[in-house]
């Protein structure tokens, strides 16, 4: 996920191959919860495009906790992960951090 953009799979489809090999488990979920405990969703798929300008091929993760500094060019964000030329941070990992960034 990190090291580029990931091939683009049609996720109806892939839906449609996988409900029949599980369908013995929902029917017990049914079965054990109501006939309503499972629902099968027709939304739109709803299609992401995170910004970088640059991918990593080595990936290295700071962690605030050994390196309380972090300091880098910010070259995208995928996801959760602030992406550095430095390295990598997952953001939802520090979620209760007070942080501060500064820019030049």
């Amino acid at each position: 996920m990190l090291k580029g953009n990931a091939e683009p799979i049609d996720l109806k489809q892939k839906a449609q191959e996988l409900i029949p090999q599980i369908s013995e488990r929902l029917e017990d979920i049914r079965l054990k919860f109501g006939a309503d405990a499972v629902e099968q969703l027709d939304e739109e798929v709803v299609d992401l495009h995170f910004p970088a300008s640059e991918y990593l091929t080595k990936i290295s993760s700071f962690n605030f906790d050994k390196q309380p500094i972090i300091s880098g060019t910010l070259l995208g964000i995928k996801g959760q992960y602030l992406i550095f030329d430095s390295g990598v941070i997952n953001m939802r990992k520090f979620g209760s951090y007070q942080i501060s960034a500064e820019f030049s």
